[in-house]
């Protein structure tokens, strides 16, 4: 059986400034770098893969959290947070607000949240398929998290 672990990326400067960043490759802010102490939460597990969203704010989290264990980090856009499309960087405040209007139907020139299910869902059922028996770690940005169904 699939052993499976969730943790977001660490503090980026969008999530000080109170922006959506959605599909913005934004840096982790200083904060951002305690992201090496995330590594000694899964100090006693037997990781067989790291997965991450390929956006710099969720790379970054897993190469500081577990470089050095010498596990594969594998990024993955299937991971990305959720894209806000016209209203990407714009203030949480907003989209939030906007948000109730996007189970279905997309943000402008963006994502449902019934696309976003899609496609972490595949992503999932991939994962699923090929590393069962195996401990896996899924960093990945806070819109995605809900739906992996793993262990945080």
């Amino acid at each position: 059986m699939l052993k499976l672990f969730y943790s977001p990326h660490m503090t980026s400067i969008d999530n000080e400034a109170k922006r959506a960043s959605g599909h913005a490759d934004v840096p982790l802010s200083e904060a951002g770098q305690q992201a090496r102490q995330l590594g000694e939460h899964y100090a006693a597990e037997k990781l067989y893969v790291v997965f991450c969203s390929d956006l710099q704010r969720a790379l970054h989290t897993a190469q500081l959290a577990f470089a050095d264990r010498g596990v594969p980090i594998l990024p993955d856009a299937r991971l990305r947070e959720y894209d806000y499309g016209d209203m990407t960087r714009d203030s949480v405040a907003l989209v939030e607000e906007e948000f109730p209007y996007r189970m279905i139907v997309p943000f402008p020139n963006g994502e449902s949240l019934q696309m976003v299910i899609e496609r972490v869902g595949a992503f999932l059922h991939d994962v699923r398929a090929r590393y069962d028996g195996k401990t896996v770690v899924i960093i990945g940005l806070p819109d995605t998290g809900w739906n992996t169904g793993a262990e945080g």
